[in-house]
């Protein structure tokens, strides 16, 4: 039976209402200290969020033995983007039962993106926190066959 996938990104979870970077304090004094402080420009991929979904639509595999175990889900990924606009830092932030293999790809896939545009705070490159959610969803490729949905 062959079956196709569909890869959504869920566009919500993209933006934040709120995000925060670390910063070093000015005082000599105080070096061991991290502060918060808001992003006020968050991180951009080049080209902005259809270039993103561009990028990972073309590049991400559906593992053929999670495909053939019908095994589906959204993946959520985080990450940092440098003050250079860097990616490091990428971890599962939550996955699905059994997707070892979709939450490799993803990390694959996120590791070979292009520098960013970093975020800033008070108008200074800042490092800030993403997080991303890959869903992936198999569909019959059959005609008259109903589609299967994701999590």
């Amino acid at each position: 039976m062959l079956r196709s996938f569909f890869l959504i990104i869920l566009l919500g979870s993209l933006t934040h209402k709120k995000a925060f970077a670390q910063s070093t304090p000015s005082t000599p004094t105080d070096t061991t200290e991290k502060h918060l402080k808001a992003i006020e420009e968050m991180p951009e991929y080049p080209g902005g969020t259809e270039a993103l979904y561009r990028f990972i639509i073309e590049n991400l595999q559906y593992p053929s033995r999670s495909n053939k175990k019908g095994i589906q889900g959204t993946i959520y990924l985080s990450f940092i983007v440098e003050l250079n606009g860097e990616i490091t830092s990428i971890r599962i932030v939550k996955s699905v039962e059994g997707g070892a293999e979709l939450e490799q790809e993803a990390i694959r896939v996120i590791g070979l993106m292009p520098r960013w545009k970093a975020g800033t705070v008070d108008g200074k490159p800042a490092r800030a926190q993403f997080t991303l959610p890959i869903k992936y969803v198999l569909t019959e490729n059959h005609a008259g066959r109903r589609k299967r949905s994701g999590n």
